[in-house]
């Protein structure tokens, strides 16, 4: 039985949902916004493999995971002058970001894959 598209989407979201939900985890951590920009990549290859795609333009997706990365780190430093309050705020801008590059790449790789609608 061939995936569908509508299956692979609900895989890359499930996929995209558990590393947001982890981002929120440990986004409070000082220096853990390194370890999430890491985490960007693996969460491409993930959404890829999601849809059945193994070739894409590496400019694109490097555009989507550098501004992804550069958002938790201004972000992550910015908060993290007010201990507490911050740190709980950092949390949530990690999970956001996380969550906004990955819809980015569920979009992108839908138009690429190649499983029927």
């Amino acid at each position: 039985m061939t995936k569908k598209l509508d299956q692979a989407e609900r895989e890359a979201r499930k996929v995209l949902n558990l590393w947001s939900a982890g981002a929120a985890a440990i986004g409070w951590v000082p220096g853990s916004m390194l370890a999430l920009a890491a985490a960007d990549v693996k969460i491409v290859k993930d959404v890829a493999k999601a849809f059945g795609v193994e070739h894409y333009s590496v400019e694109e997706v490097t555009a989507a995971v550098g501004a992804s990365v550069a958002g938790k780190i201004i972000a992550g430093e910015a908060l993290s002058l007010f201990p507490g309050f911050g740190w709980a705020v950092k949390s949530g801008v990690a999970a956001a970001v996380t969550k906004t590059m990955g819809e980015t790449m569920i979009s992108y790789f839908k138009r690429r894959s190649p499983y029927p609608a």
